[in-house]
């Protein structure tokens, strides 16, 4: 992977040089680059704070139900909403993904420092963070899709995942560095804000009026079916 980001890096005449200056990805790289660390870091935080959260006789049933919660309900959300979200543009349904994930993950600390966060709630919590998050990695690709002609199809895709890769070995260090400061609730409310800045991005990238409303799939096969967790 170090040698692909050495590319990715490289100058001027990079095929990725592209990517990286386009007027809408040079917006949204950061934002997606930023989440990808957050949900790197949850990795950790989401079973540590499982662990403390659930009954000590039933702790590792829970941390699987809690690991399970991030991320297997986007497969049901991607079948379940697919009549109503599939004509949405990709800057529009990568948004409503963000939005979901940063209100979701955002509830996670209110309800710790309400008292209100039992383990039952936090899994409930961590399941609607993932609902859309099919439809959200579906609309990044169809982003790409519709800003780039298709020539640099290939080497967006590289770039995505490129920087979810380097999310997933950073990601996790990062979390258990920060889980010492501030607690897995900090670092979550960490996740919901990277999310948030994601949310803006995509927002600012619509209100651009630079994303095509191009519904999802829409002569795009680069979009994948199931996320990364």
């Amino acid at each position: 992977m170090n040698r692909r980001l050495s590319i990715l890096l490289s100058p001027s005449g990079s095929p990725y040089r592209p990517v990286f200056t386009h007027p809408v990805l040079r917006r949204i790289l950061p934002g997606f680059a930023l989440s990808s660390l957050g949900d790197g870091m949850a990795v950790v935080a989401v079973p540590w704070l499982a662990l403390e959260l659930a009954p000590a006789d039933r702790r590792g049933t829970w941390v699987a139900v809690a690991v399970a919660a991030y991320t297997l309900p986007a497969a049901a959300g991607a079948v379940l909403f697919g009549r109503w979200l599939r004509r949405h543009g990709g800057a529009r349904l990568a948004g409503w993904d963000a939005v979901l994930r940063a209100g979701a993950l955002g509830a996670i600390p209110v309800a710790h420092l309400l008292g209100a966060l039992s383990i039952g709630v936090f899994v409930a919590l961590l399941a609607l963070s993932a609902l859309l998050h099919s439809w959200g990695t579906a609309g990044r690709y169809t982003l790409l899709a519709q800003v780039l002609p298709a020539r640099h199809h290939l080497a967006a895709n590289a770039v995505l995942t490129t920087l979810a890769e380097l999310a997933i070995v950073l990601g996790p260090p990062v979390g258990a560095a920060l889980i010492g400061g501030i607690g897995a609730v900090g670092v979550l409310a960490v996740d919901a804000l990277t999310f948030a800045v994601l949310a803006l991005t995509y927002r600012w990238a619509i209100a651009a009026g630079r994303a095509s409303p191009a519904p999802v799939g829409a002569g795009v096969p680069d979009a994948p079916a199931v996320p990364r967790p």
